[in-house]
């Protein structure tokens, strides 16, 4: 990144060119906080290897000096925006000098979203008088305290917030708080830690006894300890009803932190879609019901707005539990065997044929994909990897007869986001686990929950004749393969299944998702990104195939397996006031040895 902003700054004629009616932000304006970074022996580590392998790409030219290449890093540092897909994963990271200038605040009345590359800021609240410098985004995660907060600012923007969530105690002090013992009063008893005396309710006064505080900390340790095992929606759900069960029984609640939280992991993430004013009324209206029934004293706001009305089976249990409806918008999951493309997306398909990738650089792209994927895994090792709380939802193999002795194959495991929640809901279950990437593998070793009691890891290059000798034959009792062929060429399909076939039991299964032909993906697409049919170049080196159902079947069957299932599963988020239709298409199959 740092390489192609030096060599942009070098062939830019001017930075001072107009778009439209306003000029853009100078590069050179933004802040870089040199100083700071300095004093900061992480950043100064890093900084170091990556000005080593500048000079070595690019030569020790005169003008490449220690102290430009820092400010360039700075600026990097402090104003880059991680780019998001539509399903919230990051593809990439940008700078946009424009949007850089609009601050941080933990209570923001607007949020940046993406279409590609381009960057859009949209309010999620009324703006008065409006003017950009009233504008605020939140740069990090909101759900975390207010000291939290604070210390994550310091540590990646260098400044303190002094917005009014982070200055008012109060706030803090619901964050962590009980609902009072005391049935006539409806008040908040805030636990802080390590506070001298004893904590007492805001409304009543009257202090908590001991027997609540051991309560109230029972159920703190019970909530924390669903929040990490949490697997997908399902067992989200649980816990929310949990909590309508506890509001019916008047006992202790969890602490709105962890409540807040909880959703999320029930409501896939989705960002805030509305222009200008947001729909009050059905936003105030979420916000009485959630405090009514789990005790939230404090605004859900905008978040949960946009997650309840854009996922359908959220939008139905929530509108039960709180007897309300919103029918602007709402996302819909299908399962179908069969994909219609408009004139316009032939028009796409045949605009990408107009320049494919050379037959030398898709040679050198299969030569060094394992660099892509190690470079990927290392530009978002502390950046997006969320643990995948979907596929027990989609795969009920993957829990069924859990506590029963089951062996587990993921192959293409990533940083461990999908097989650390299921070992942590199944202490029964082993776990072979591979990935091309080095760095991947080193990611998954690192984590907290690593047992090689339980879990093996191991680069693999699943190309290869033989690639899984160290695992028994006829050992493996389900395999993963979710989001992993796409990556590989074609050619190399046959060999990755016959090696997985040995591995199965007989009877076992091969659970496989990947991307859908024609997916919004595939047709955004540019001229010289196709490789070959259906197969194509990211922007970061990395290749991304598509599949038929046709295909799919083919695959497997040409390599002894028997169909379970073999669908597109169509994902379409429409909101009608604004116009956004926004389709995904993913492949979705099931097959048994």
């Amino acid at each position: 990144m740092l390489i192609r902003l030096i060599l942009k700054l070098k062939n830019s004629r001017t930075e001072n060119s107009s778009e439209g009616k306003e000029k853009k932000r100078p590069f050179a304006e933004l802040m870089s906080h040199v100083s700071e970074i300095k004093k900061d022996q992480g950043r100064m580590e890093h900084f170091t290897s990556v000005a080593i392998v500048i000079k070595s790409v690019l030569g020790d030219s005169e003008e490449l000096t220690t102290e430009y290449l820092l400010e360039l890093f700075g600026k990097l540092c402090i104003n880059s925006f991680n780019i998001l897909d539509n399903d919230m994963n990051s593809v990439g990271t940008g700078i946009y000098p424009n949007a850089s200038v609009i601050d941080h605040s933990c209570c923001p009345n607007a949020t940046t979203v993406f279409d590609g590359s381009t960057l859009h800021v949209r309010s999620v609240e009324d703006i008065p008088d409006f003017h950009m410098n009233k504008v605020r985004i939140s740069y990090i995660d909101l759900l975390n305290s207010s000291s939290e907060r604070r210390k994550e600012l310091q540590k990646m923007y260098y400044f303190i917030c002094d917005c009014k969530n982070c200055v008012n105690k109060s706030n803090e002090d619901v964050m962590h708080s009980m609902k009072c013992f005391n049935d006539k009063c409806s008040g908040f008893v805030p636990v802080i830690e390590n506070q001298k005396r004893k904590p007492i309710c805001n409304a009543c006064y009257k202090e908590a006894s001991e027997d609540k505080l051991k309560e109230y900390e029972e159920v703190m340790h019970l909530s924390d300890h669903h929040l990490q095992n949490m697997t997908g929606s399902d067992r989200a759900f649980k816990v929310l009803d949990n909590c309508v069960d506890n509001r019916k029984n008047n006992s202790i609640k969890p602490p709105s932190k962890n409540i807040k939280l909880t959703l999320p992991l029930a409501v896939p993430p989705a960002t805030p879609m509305r222009n200008g004013t947001l729909a009050s009324q059905e936003d105030e209206l979420i916000d009485t019901r959630l405090a009514a029934i789990l005790d939230i004293k404090v605004p859900c706001g905008a978040l949960f707005f946009s997650m309840i009305v854009n996922n359908k089976e959220v939008h139905v249990y929530l509108c039960n539990v709180f007897s309300f409806r919103m029918d602007d918008s709402c996302s819909v999951d299908l399962k179908s065997d069969t994909v219609v493309l408009s004139e316009e997306d032939l028009q796409k398909l045949r605009i990408q044929e107009t320049r494919l990738v050379s037959n030398f650089k898709a040679e050198q792209l299969e030569k060094d994909s394992k660099k892509h994927w190690d470079i990927f895994y290392k530009r978002n090792e502390d950046r997006f990897f969320k643990d995948r709380h979907w596929t027990t939802r989609e795969f009920e193999e993957l829990i069924e007869n859990s506590g029963s002795s089951k062996v587990l194959f993921e192959v293409g495991c990533g940083a461990g986001n999908f097989i650390y929640p299921l070992l942590s809901e199944d202490p029964s279950l082993f776990v072979y686990a591979c990935d091309f990437s080095p760095r991947a593998i080193d990611l998954v070793k690192s984590h907290e929950l690593y047992d090689e009691n339980r879990l093996k890891a191991f680069v693999c290059d699943v190309t290869i004749v033989g690639a899984f000798d160290e695992i028994p034959k006829s050992s493996v009792d389900i395999v993963t393969l979710i989001f992993v062929l796409s990556a590989i060429h074609p050619k190399h399909y046959h060999v990755v299944l016959q090696s997985l076939y040995s591995v199965l039991k007989p009877g076992a299964c091969i659970l496989f998702r990947d991307y859908g032909l024609y997916d919004m993906a595939q047709l955004r697409f540019k001229p010289g990104h196709k490789i070959s049919e259906n197969f194509y170049m990211r922007q970061d080196g990395t290749r991304s195939y598509f599949f038929s159902v046709e295909f799919v079947k083919s695959l497997f069957l040409n390599c002894g397996f028997r169909e379970i299932e073999t669908v597109y599963i169509k994902k379409r988020t429409v909101n009608k006031k604004e116009g956004i239709d926004v389709p995904r298409s993913f492949i979705q199959a099931k097959y048994v040895k």
